[in-house]
């Protein structure tokens, strides 16, 4: 049973069942067929039955209304397989059965009154907008747990464990002023409503406290017009779900706030309270999922539209704005960029922008890669003590994407000793990644100093004298300006130290005198270090060191004749 389809008049019975053609006895309306109740061609033996006096058993397999009172007799069965409406009261008589099937809908826009059973199946609908009576003792009321059962009037069903107050969810509706039901309007309404329902049905067919619509969205954030369907009375006021005062123009209300309303008017003096119309935010909902570009300049971006609900169940979909609209969730083949995405209901028209900017951004986190040249190594400039116009060669860089630039940090002049040239690649993304070259810059000569050997031997004089060692410190190859320290030590502590600039040709002469003593042997070394250039480069040296020893010799008077 499609029960939207109530809200205009036209439903599709879900049961399939052999019809079999008029009998003696029984009423057997067409299948399928919308009729009313008392025309010849709603029956399959072209015999229509008498609402006031049913007597033969009837089965109602199309949408039937009845617009008057029915009266079912004794030992009658009523069965609904479809939908029955009655404009007016229902009233079983004793040992008169009514059976709900299974779907199927019984609409009652009056009272009922069941003097013998009623079986309602599950799934099937019983709606009564006046009051039910089954005060009878022999009154029986069977109904499945999945059976729908709204009452809008008062109950008076004492015998009848089933029907009790204890099953109303506690709502009055507007206009009624009963607070014993079982079931009732706004769960009727909460349960089957969206657009259209079994809910329209009953309040779009009230002549006197009907409304429409009765359930209305702010269609794309707008304002929403609400009708009373009487408009022969008099003193229209509309109040919201709380009885306040709203501003509304006699039988019309407009609205771009949420909430519930009503209205009250006055006719043959005497005051009608409408049904209640629910207006809403729009109730689309849905999620959102992005895939970025691959790579920046590529068109392989993705924006879905994923379990949309709400409306009317048949969607369209823009990410333009309100242009470009498309039955399909998904959209590929975008840019990089900001997109306004939308969703809107297409029966109805009514939009949600979901994002004015949703990004569609770039996806590549991948950095390049990068292999720097080969390391360097160069000497200085002639005369100088920097190294210019090195070529530092090129890396080997590539990307998923491709690589945007290649630089490096290299500044020149180049000094002396070792320098890192860090190279950078960036990706079209702007991922970046680095390596590291090393220039060595060296001197334009390597310095070479020795110190002339004294054959490490030395007659000192007498206690008293002095004796001067000269040592002659040699630069075999180099430049010409450099400079060395110098350490003389006597074995256990340096008594001379000092720094001296060098010399080219024969040699530089380092002397130290020294204080005879008698009878003492003593070694004196000396030891060059830290020998520089002059670009204050220190160089290696492999003669750096030379000990000289002082023969001590005895006083005269020591001295023994043979």
């Amino acid at each position: 049973m499609n029960l939207r389809f109530l809200g205009n008049l036209f439903i599709t019975s879900l049961m399939l069942v052999f019809i079999p053609y008029f009998a003696f006895g029984q009423y057997i309306s067409r299948d399928n067929y919308t009729g009313t109740f008392t025309d010849t061609n709603s029956w399959t033996g072209g015999v229509a039955p008498n609402p006031a006096n049913v007597n033969n058993n009837t089965d109602i397999y199309g949408f039937i209304t009845c617009n008057a009172d029915l009266e079912i007799s004794g030992n009658v069965n009523l069965t609904v397989n479809d939908t029955l409406v009655v404009n007016g009261n229902l009233v079983l008589q004793n040992k008169a059965n009514l059976t709900i099937s299974n779907g199927a809908i019984c609409i009652i826009n009056g009272n009922v009154t069941a003097v013998n059973k009623l079986n309602l199946d599950f799934g099937s609908h019983f709606i009564v907008t006046g009051n039910f009576t089954a005060s009878e003792n022999q009154t029986d009321v069977t109904f499945s747990e999945g059976a729908a059962i709204y009452i809008l009037g008062t109950v008076d069903a004492g015998n009848l464990l089933g029907f009790n107050c204890d099953n109303s969810s506690g709502y009055i509706p507007p206009g009624s002023d009963v607070g014993c039901r079982y079931g009732d309007i706004i769960s009727l309404e909460d349960n089957e409503n969206t657009y259209s329902g079994i809910y329209d049905f009953i309040v779009g067919s009230d002549s006197l406290m009907g409304v429409n619509p009765v359930y209305t969205e702010l269609c794309n954030d707008l304002e929403a017009n609400i009708s009373v369907l009487f408009t022969d009375g008099t003193n229209y006021t509309w109040y919201d779900s709380l009885g306040t005062t709203v501003v509304g123009y006699g039988t019309t209300l407009t609205t771009n706030e949420p909430g519930e309303y009503f209205a009250t008017y006055t006719y043959n003096s005497t005051t009608i309270t409408t049904y209640r119309v629910r207006v809403t935010s729009s109730n689309l909902s849905e999620d959102i999922n992005v895939t970025n570009v691959s790579c920046p300049g590529n068109s392989d971006g993705i924006i879905s539209i994923l379990n949309p609900s709400g409306g009317s169940g048949t969607y369209e979909y823009s990410i333009y704005g309100d242009s470009a609209w498309q039955s399909s969730a998904s959209f590929t083949g975008l840019s990089v960029g900001y997109y306004d995405v939308r969703i809107r209901d297409a029966v109805s028209l009514c939009f949600k922008i979901l994002s004015d900017s949703i990004e569609v951004n770039n996806s590549d986190t991948i950095l390049p890669t990068i292999i720097c040249p080969e390391n360097i190594t160069v000497t200085v400039d002639s005369g100088t003590c920097v190294a210019t116009g090195i070529s530092l060669g090129n890396p080997v860089t590539s990307d998923n994407c491709g690589i945007a630039s290649v630089a490096n940090n290299a500044a020149e002049p180049y000094s002396i000793g070792n320098t890192i040239v860090t190279w950078s690649a960036q990706d079209t993304t702007g991922n970046i990644a680095t390596c590291p070259q090393i220039v060595t810059v060296e001197p334009e000569e390597t310095i070479d100093v020795g110190v002339d050997n004294l054959e490490n031997s030395c007659q000192s004089g007498e206690t008293g004298t002095q004796t001067i060692i000269t040592w002659n410190i040699i630069k075999f190859s180099g430049v010409d300006n450099w400079s060395f320290d110098y350490v003389i030590s006597d074995g256990l502590s340096d008594v001379d130290s000092g720094t001296k600039s060098g010399l080219t040709g024969s040699g530089t002469q380092l002397s130290f005198t020294f204080n005879n003593s008698t009878g003492i042997d003593q070694t004196y070394t000396l030891t060059l270090t830290n020998v520089q250039d002059n670009c204050t480069t220190e160089q290696n040296t492999t003669n750096n060191s030379d000990s000289v020893i002082l023969w001590g010799v005895p006083d005269t008077g020591e001295i023994i004749p043979d």
